[in-house]
């Protein structure tokens, strides 16, 4: 698992552009399903029917969209007027997906490898390597961090390591994407307030209101209103804790 989160973290951030680089993220988590087969098996065996049924819709939800339907539905369906139009004028009138590009959601279809990944090898893992796992991505957030500070001090000209928009002062880290980074570090922030401390120290306390400040200075600097609005996720949990502890 830790290998699959350092791999997607590193190579995963190109987006679609950069299929080689996805596909090194899945195949990392398709080697993992097949060294831990009998977590796979015990995860369809065990696991709640509800979370069962989360999965299969997940995976249902981009392929169904794949399959083609006749004309009388998808014409019916909203903003395919263009694509009628675009049809028409090469006299094609057959059955069509519900996608309007299905060999990108067959795309985002794979993705679902990786996270599937984590969830089967991670089942019943017990909970001191949970926590392991946990704080290695927050020393991934701070890596993250690291690397985007260089970006947001060099004006994107140092440490960007994709090159889709034009050098800014954006912190990316390893994305491409400022809407990608912010999400993850929202994410990283929330484990870092939630997670117990890996062992009892005096500064403890210290060291992880050091940590969530700079993912939260991290999160500040992608200038994402999606991370924006998902902060109110971290600071809910921060605001609980507080209050449990009080």
């Amino acid at each position: 698992m830790s290998a699959i989160l350092l791999i997607a973290i590193v190579f995963g951030g190109g987006g679609v552009r950069y299929g080689l680089a996805n596909l090194v993220v899945q195949l990392t988590a398709l080697i993992a399903i097949a060294a831990n087969r009998a977590s796979f098996v015990r995860f369809w065996r065990d696991a709640p029917i509800s979370v069962r049924g989360l999965i299969g819709a997940s995976l249902a939800l981009p392929l169904i969209q794949t399959i083609p339907l006749p004309p009388s539905i998808w014409q019916a369906l909203p903003g395919r007027e263009i694509i009628q139009t675009s049809l028409q004028a090469v006299d094609y009138q057959g059955w069509m997906p519900v996608s309007v590009d299905p060999r990108r959601t067959l795309l985002a279809a794979s993705a679902l490898i990786t996270p599937l990944a984590i969830l089967f090898a991670g089942w019943k893992l017990p909970a001191a390597r949970l926590l392991d796992l946990g704080w290695l991505l927050v020393g991934l957030g701070l890596t993250i961090f690291a690397l985007g500070a260089l970006q947001v001090v060099s004006q994107g000209t140092v440490g960007t390591l994709y090159s889709e928009r034009p050098p800014s002062d954006l912190l990316l880290g390893t994305f491409a994407n400022r809407n990608s980074t912010g999400v993850l570090l929202v994410g990283i922030l929330a484990f870092a307030i939630v997670l117990p401390a890996p062992r009892q120290h005096p500064m403890a306390l210290p060291i992880r209101l050091v940590i969530c400040a700079i993912l939260a200075l991290a999160i500040i600097l992608t200038r994402s209103r999606t991370a924006f609005a998902l902060l109110a996720i971290p600071g809910f949990l921060g605001a609980l804790r507080i209050y449990l502890w009080w």
